[in-house]
């Protein structure tokens, strides 16, 4: 696979559930993979996690 799209990494999720909270570490984004890569053919295509 020689396709620009293998080396890419996949999106983030960037949800806060708790935006406003005391603690810098309730306060981070979620971060969780929500892509995935499959190969097919002769590259790779993005698909959602599920």
């Amino acid at each position: 696979p020689k396709n620009a799209d293998a080396n890419s990494p996949g999106f983030k999720c960037t949800y806060t559930e708790f935006p406003d909270h005391p603690l810098r570490s309730k306060r981070e984004p979620c971060g969780s993979e929500l892509l995935v890569k499959v190969p097919v053919t002769d590259r790779y295509i993005w698909r959602p996690k599920m």
